[in-house]
């Protein structure tokens, strides 16, 4: 789904699953103060995009970013 101007104006923030996606949102016109990666608070953590994967690795990267996203610190962004 495209990223509209007003979307990209009131949201707070924007995180990208892979550094293409975040390539993508950094040509937008959009705040770069909100955008980060998934994984901005834990660097070592490797997140390929699951698109293409068999069933078994595609299961495995959903787990973590589910993982992921039940423990994002949204107040560290503050």
């Amino acid at each position: 789904k495209g990223i509209s101007s007003n979307l990209a104006h009131e949201s707070s923030l924007f995180l990208a699953l892979d550094h293409q996606v975040l390539m993508m949102l950094n040509k937008k016109n959009i705040d770069n103060n909100k955008i980060k990666l998934i994984t901005y608070q834990n660097s070592k953590i490797l997140l390929p995009d699951p698109f293409r994967y068999d069933d078994k690795n595609y299961n495995e990267t959903m787990d973590k970013i589910k993982n992921i996203c039940m423990n994002i610190d949204l107040d560290y962004l503050c």
